[in-house]
């Protein structure tokens, strides 16, 4: 992490800024570390800041919309059966994160563990993955048990979890996570494929 001086550089990237503020909430804590000081040790004002992040949840959970968004795209295109490759399908949608991105995501993960208030913000972003996901599959698959196909559904998120969990902690990863997920999640899947058509 570098702090840069007053002024914004010519060159200052969301990126970068985003990267100044994952090293100062490791540093100083997420609830500790105001705007202004990321503005600061960005080299940037307070409006510049909220002109790429508009809150300070941003620095963290910048993609969780546009995710959700493509997580329903999924669910909804693309063959109807088996309804397990469904979920499996929609849930691959939120571990794209290709190994250039490894220590984006493991920073993240860091904060997120440090912070109360982060922890309940990832417990309902899960839950709501597992509820579109969920609810995306019963919609494509009417005559299938929709209570079976959410219980199927946590199964498969908590297993998806554990693996991002390895991937984050990995120095460094040889394959995208959604790969490493749909590695790791596979003798899972064989067995839970047969309860749903």
């Amino acid at each position: 992490m570098s702090i840069r001086g007053p002024g914004r550089p010519p060159g200052t990237t969301h990126d970068e800024i985003r990267d100044i503020a994952l090293g100062l909430f490791l540093v100083r804590g997420y609830a500790k570390t105001s705007l202004a000081s990321i503005a600061h040790a960005a080299g940037i004002s307070r409006t510049t800041l909220f002109s790429y992040f508009p809150s300070k949840r941003e620095l963290i959970w910048e993609e969780h919309d546009q995710r959700a968004a493509e997580i329903e795209t999924a669910m909804d295109d693309g063959p109807a059966r088996p309804v397990v490759d469904m979920i499996v399908r929609g849930l691959l949608v939120s571990a794209r994160y290709g190994v250039d991105e490894h220590a984006v995501l493991a920073a993240r993960l860091r904060v997120v563990e440090q912070d109360d208030e982060l922890r309940a913000f990832a417990a309902l972003a899960v839950k709501d993955t597992t509820k579109r996901v969920s609810e995306g599959a019963a919609r494509r698959a009417p005559n299938a048990d929709p209570r079976l196909i959410d219980l199927v559904t946590r199964a498969l998120v908590a297993a998806a979890s554990q693996c991002t969990e390895e991937w984050a902690s990995q120095e460094q990863p040889t394959s995208n996570l959604d790969v490493h997920t749909s590695h790791g999640i596979r003798v899972i899947v064989d067995a839970l494929r047969p309860l749903l058509p």
